[in-house]
C-alpha cells in the first residue's frame, strides 16, 4: 500500500481504516473523550466505522452518487 502513487494523506487514511483506528465518536468515547454520542451527519445514536462508511444515509447517498455503490457494499463485508 505504501508504494502506491497516491497522496500521503490518503495512504494514512486507508491505513487507519484498515486498522480500525479512525476517531469515530464510538472510539473517542471508549478513550474517555467528551463528545456528543451521535453521528454529526445524521444524528444516529452512535457513529461506528460501519455507520460512518455504509449505514449513514449521507454515506449511502455519496456511494450512490459516485457510481461505485457496489464497491461500498463489497467493502462492508
Amino acid at each position: 500500500m505504501w508504494a502506491l502513487q497516491i497522496p500521503p494523506k490518503l495512504k494514512l487514511f486507508v491505513w487507519q481504516i484498515l486498522h480500525r483506528i479512525l476517531p469515530t465518536t464510538e472510539a473517542l468515547i471508549e478513550k474517555w473523550v467528551l463528545v456528543l454520542p451521535r453521528c454529526p451527519m445524521c444524528c444516529a445514536e452512535s457513529e461506528t466505522m460501519e455507520h460512518l462508511f455504509w449505514e449513514c444515509p449521507v454515506a449511502a447517498a455519496l456511494w450512490a452518487s459516485s457510481g461505485l455503490e457496489h464497491l461500498g457494499h463489497d467493502l462492508s463485508r
